[in-house]
């Protein structure tokens, strides 16, 4: 019996786990198919986050941190000066100066055009994450081998060639000779490949400096390229910058090429954030009828409790506490599932890529479908599932307080 003592609450606990194991409460058809309705919709929330938030990593791990977060251009050329002035400024925490230049890249009758740069091993690796998809031994080859590159592995596969193979590299720089003005042009050895898993292995040529300013007749160079403390902080940086060199220069920055993108993935995932909420509010309001048919089967019990004294509250949170632990095993499970389909999921990919023989992942800028597994989403959901589900069990637990005992018990 339910006393109106400190131990109410655990009492109307003991009830409800009574009602939830020993009766059909979770048994029933419609108590079923709504825990079901509730563990799918978490689990589909849970794999769409993880696999958006997957492409935000990708992006910003794959090809911003391999780009520069700003990228100055000087008119006249960079000096030691201009280095040592921007690496003062706030929020800067590296730079590097480069030579760049658009080269068209032939072998076997094969024509790819890409981004060459021509960088100082040491400097530039402050400013990109190239480490972590290259060698280091293979900036250093770069620098004591003249006229050697590294390609990225998906320009080396379009042109047929590999490591120690040479390539053609044209510059649309002309030089002159007897016969006029013409393209100048030089064979290079393939040193390495850049992996990245992104279209920058599609694009880009590294080479060292030397090799650069020999290559496109510059004196020194006239590029550097800035990493940020923040990468989000591009805007106050590029005005700095102006500030600094006034109109000396031209400042991009990663925002400006891949910044779009950047702020359709943040949109889609707030988007379907929300959209796929409504889907879980759907499930957790679903728990209404299947409390309700509970309510149903349990009217005689409600009405003997309220001839034995206790109080409509104490009822209404019997029912709730049912209510609760129903959306608690659906979350709980929900949300288990939903993390193991997650892991699972990019191998599920490469073996569905596999058999459908096509690239699926090419319109995109990385190879392989990326996958992350939030704390904070996982909180999220369960904590928003529950309290959903717990307002959704508000009215058939009010609804059991209405029940008159003489009514149910008339015939008993």
């Amino acid at each position: 019996m339910l006393k109106h003592s400190s131990n109410t609450s655990d009492e109307a606990l003991w009830v409800a786990w009574r009602y939830l194991i020993h009766g059909q409460a979770s048994l029933s058809s419609v108590g079923r198919l709504s825990l079901l309705g509730l563990v799918i919709s978490v689990v589909v929330l849970i794999v769409v986050l993880s696999v958006v938030n997957g492409f935000e990593r990708e992006l910003i791990y794959r090809v911003v941190a391999l780009l520069p977060n700003v990228k100055v251009e000087f008119r006249y050329g960079v000096d030691e000066e201009d280095l040592r002035a921007t690496e003062s400024l706030h929020g800067v925490t590296a730079v590097a100066p480069v030579v760049e230049g658009n080269v068209l890249l032939m072998s076997s009758g094969i024509m790819r055009t890409a981004l060459a740069v021509g960088i100082e091993g040491e400097r530039f690796t402050r400013v990109t994450d190239i480490l972590k998809h290259l060698q280091a031994e293979s900036l250093a080859r770069l620098e004591r081998q003249k006229f050697s590159v590294v390609l990225g592995a998906g320009l080396a596969r379009a042109l047929g060639v590999s490591v120690g193979d040479f390539v053609q590299i044209v510059t649309p720089h002309s030089g002159v000779s007897a016969a006029g003005y013409v393209p100048r042009q030089k064979s290079m050895r393939v040193t390495a490949l850049l992996h990245s898993g992104s279209l920058l292995d599609e694009q880009m040529v590294l080479m060292s400096q030397t090799t650069a300013k020999s290559f496109f007749r510059e004196q020194r160079s006239r590029q550097m390229y800035v990493r940020l403390a923040d990468i989000f902080a591009t805007t106050q940086a590029r005005r700095a910058l102006y500030e600094k060199f006034a109109a000396r220069v031209r400042v991009s920055s990663w925002s400006q090429s891949y910044g779009n993108l950047y702020q359709a993935i943040a949109v889609q995932r707030m988007t379907l954030f929300v959209l796929l909420l409504f889907l879980v509010a759907v499930a957790a309001f679903n728990l209404v009828s299947g409390l309700v048919m509970v309510v149903e089967q349990r009217r005689q019990d409600v009405a003997i409790l309220r001839t034995m004294g206790i109080t409509s509250g104490s009822i209404l949170k019997i029912f709730v506490l049912l209510g609760a632990m129903l959306s608690c095993a659906g979350i709980v499970i929900g949300l288990v599932s939903g993390v193991a389909l997650s892991l699972l999921l990019p191998q599920m990919f490469v073996w569905a890529d596999g058999l459908t023989d096509h690239a699926l992942m090419s319109q995109y800028f990385i190879e392989r479908l990326p996958v992350e597994i939030r704390l904070g989403d996982v909180i999220s959901v369960g904590s928003l599932a529950f309290l959903l589900s717990l307002l959704a069990t508000i009215f058939p637990a009010w609804r059991a307080t209405r029940l008159a005992p003489s009514r149910e018990l008339a015939h008993e």
